[in-house]
């Protein structure tokens, strides 16, 4: 009722203004004399729409209509806000839906970022330095890699070419009915941070090792690293926090299904319990820091050897299945992320998912998902699909 009473006020007060005097007229819209003078000699009621926005009447239109902003539909008139000002639109009672190649591309993409999101939201709901837990840092992981997918396919997009568009054989895209998120290498994370990286040890595949911007060195002996030995080597700060993330894939050849269904992720925190930096660097809550969460089954450790090649970071994680043959329960890719807590803030390095070498896409093409949106009939009813 307080939304109709108020209005009713707005309208009443338009049409009082619609009825003020040409001078008073040409004086608020800066209207052309012949558009004065067709006002002033046939006078009429004016239509909703101009009731509500009698400067400028158009298609769409700027008002502050209420206490506050409205949204929503009043009979043809929607409501919304753009840039934080109130406009209001005619209300389009006849959308279509072409399903142009161009138009259904759009909807690939979201559709891969979308179902990426909701697989990594533990970790990109909040891991884009600036951004607000929850939705913001959902709008920045988006944005991010649907900017990604637009470059791959960038040449297809701009040509605007159908056939281009529904033959195109970049890979990996969701098609309409896939439940699990394709295999890319996503950005997980922002920030100013100096990054870290992860990769496979060439020796031993089931191995991932971490390195940094430090500066390797050597000992007489080769020896276990100190907390403070593991800072020095990756370029980090005592406290720093490290995040370890893995995707994993199940249910057969990696080659057949290139998506991922397994998220898993582990911290270690670069400072012990006791703050004795030179204490030998252990991750797990018994010994270290209570905000460690290593896996048992997990190994991490750093080694100070006796040449620079010695001296490294190893993770050992409990997918084993790193083989140069892809197999089900294997690693299909991993990220390093370091965070820094500065006041009331936390602070970011920016990395992307890395998918293994030995890891080769066959399947999942840019123009198949395209064709797999075609005349699909939207539903969340289980009996209410139509071929």
């Amino acid at each position: 009722m307080f939304f109709f009473a108020n209005l009713a006020a707005v309208i009443s007060i338009r049409i009082s203004q619609w009825h003020t005097s040409p001078s008073q007229r040409q004086r608020v819209g800066q209207r052309s004399p012949a558009y004065m003078a067709n006002l002033q000699s046939s006078p009429r009621i004016p239509s909703l729409v101009q009731v509500l926005n009698p400067l400028k009447p158009s298609l769409m239109a700027k008002d502050n209509l209420f206490l506050g902003m409205a949204r929503g539909k009043v009979g043809d008139v929607v409501f919304s806000r753009l840039n934080g000002v109130q406009v209001s639109r005619a209300r389009n009672r006849a959308p279509k839906n072409p399903q142009s190649p161009l138009q259904l591309s759009q909807r690939v993409i979201m559709k891969t970022a979308s179902l990426a999101y909701s697989f990594l939201q533990d970790i990109a709901n909040h891991s884009f330095e600036g951004y607000a837990e929850g939705t913001p840092s959902q709008s920045r992981f988006i944005k991010c890699a649907v900017a990604q997918m637009r470059a791959q396919v960038a040449d297809v997009l701009q040509s605007g070419s159908d056939e281009d568009i529904l033959e195109c054989e970049e890979y990996n895209f969701s098609n309409a009915q896939e439940v699990f998120p394709m295999l890319r290498p996503y950005q997980l994370s922002e920030g100013t941070l100096n990054d870290l990286t992860l990769s496979q040890d060439a020796a031993h595949p089931s191995h991932l090792l971490l390195t940094g911007h430090g500066t390797p060195w050597t000992d007489e002996r080769q020896r276990t690293m100190s907390y403070q030995d593991m800072c020095d080597f990756l370029g980090v700060d005592k406290g720093d926090q490290i995040t370890i993330c893995l995707l994993g894939y199940t249910g057969g050849s990696y080659l057949d299904s290139p998506c991922f269904s397994r998220f898993e992720v582990a911290r270690f925190i670069l400072e012990p319990k006791s703050g004795a930096m030179n204490q030998e660097f252990v991750p797990n809550s018994n010994y270290a820091n209570e905000r460690d969460q290593v896996p048992t089954s997990w190994q991490i450790y750093g080694t100070v050897g006796t040449t620079e090649a010695e001296t490294k970071v190893t993770i050992i994680p409990d997918m084993v299945n790193i083989t140069d043959t892809p197999i089900e329960g294997g690693l299909a890719g991993f990220a390093v992320i370091r965070s820094k807590r500065v006041g009331d803030s936390w602070l970011r390095s920016t990395s992307h998912i890395v998918i293994p070498d030995n890891i080769i896409f066959q399947g999942a093409r840019f123009g198949s998902a395209v064709r797999s949106f075609r005349n699909v009939v939207s539903s969340n009813l289980y009996l209410n699909q139509s071929v």
